[in-house]
């Protein structure tokens, strides 16, 4: 054994040289092995991360829309429970039995209900659905860039009046009154009604409509006009007499079951859009798992192939060292010895100029 006080012998200093060239060299072979192995399966990971890509994107895109119609779908439940609770309110009050119904009360509920389900409808994420400008909504369906459409629709309440002058009369929801423009919306005139006990439903053929601004007034103004009604078609309270006639009541009770029907309509179809939303984003998710544990399959058969590469190398390595050994004790020649695992030429002079 050789210590530290051992004089180093010229065969000391070659066989020190051989070893360290035969490490050198093990690891140099053991690099190049690993990177052929490594290129071997990087094409194949490369087209799968290349397959990957589109599918992350129709997997954002479609769960996007399924937030989006999630969202819609909240609101169109919560306007349908406005419309019930609207009926309901027409109904309490027709069975109130004794004392003076509080007709102004739940005209003011009445009112506070539409004016609620109106402004849902309007508040929501853009693209906003069921807002008044009624967008479409279009999100990627495959990894071609194929996509889909969903069509807005609005479920607000909205209404005008154009008099016989061709003035606007217009609601106003905050202020619970029905203003009139000389020219919409620049131009209001000095003139309003008010919800309560401030107009008055005179009669109403069709679109054809009569109403009178303060009937309560000492000077009552009468106007003819056309009403427009736009989406759910719901008016604000005066126009079904303040809730206080039974044709009033009627007419509230009509409107409001149609508009249940056109909301529950569009429920269904919000629905379905949003199942089929999630239909592929869990497809897109389902074929990324899939490409995943492709990609995994490959990076562990890609492992150990480098495993079984630096296997046989090592194996190799050991061999040649325990050579060396043997070599050193029937002192044969270690350049014909080694010949396999040393390229330098002047490494390979120098063993047998020192063998």
């Amino acid at each position: 054994m050789v210590t530290v006080l051992d004089k180093l012998t010229s065969k000391d200093f070659a066989l020190a040289t051989l070893l360290s060239q035969l490490q050198g060299n093990f690891e140099a072979k053991a690099a190049v092995r690993t990177s052929e192995v490594e290129a071997q399966f990087g094409q194949q990971l490369g087209s799968i991360e290349v397959e990957k890509r589109p599918w992350e994107r129709v997997q954002e895109k479609a769960g996007e829309a399924s937030s989006q119609f999630a969202d819609v779908v909240g609101r169109v439940k919560n306007i349908r429970s406005s419309l019930d609770g609207m009926i309901s309110r027409i109904v309490k009050a027709e069975q109130v039995s004794t004392g003076d119904t509080n007709w102004a009360g739940y005209a003011a509920v009445f009112d506070s209900l539409l004016a609620g389900f109106v402004n849902l409808a309007e508040d929501g994420t853009a693209p906003n659905l069921l807002g008044v400008a009624e967008p479409k909504l279009t999100y990627e369906i495959s990894p071609t860039g194929a996509t889909t459409s969903v069509q807005g629709a609005h479920l607000g309440s909205d209404y005008y009046i154009v008099d016989s002058e061709g003035k606007w009369w217009v609601p106003d929801r905050d202020a619970r009154n029905l203003k009139r423009y000389d020219e919409f919306p620049d131009m209001p005139a000095n003139e309003a009604g008010a919800f309560e006990n401030g107009l008055q439903l005179d009669s109403l053929v069709g679109d054809a409509i009569t109403f009178t601004v303060g009937p309560d007034t000492g000077s009552p103004t009468q106007y003819t006009g056309t009403i427009f009604r736009d989406d759910l078609q719901v008016v604000d309270s005066w126009f079904y007499d303040g809730l206080e006639t039974q044709d009033g009541r009627d007419r509230a009770i009509a409107a409001l079951n149609a508009a249940k029907e056109a909301v529950d309509l569009e429920l269904t179809r919000y629905e379905v859009t949003q199942s089929v939303a999630i239909f592929y984003e869990q497809r897109a998710i389902q074929t990324l798992e899939g490409l995943t544990k492709e990609s995994n399959d490959l990076l562990i058969e890609q492992a150990i192939e480098i495993q079984k590469a630096q296997d046989e190398l090592t194996r190799q390595f050991t061999a040649a060292t325990n050579s060396i050994t043997l070599a050193i004790s029937q002192q044969v020649n270690y350049t014909e010895l080694f010949a396999p695992f040393i390229n330098e030429r002047f490494s390979a002079a120098f063993i047998d100029l020192t063998a």
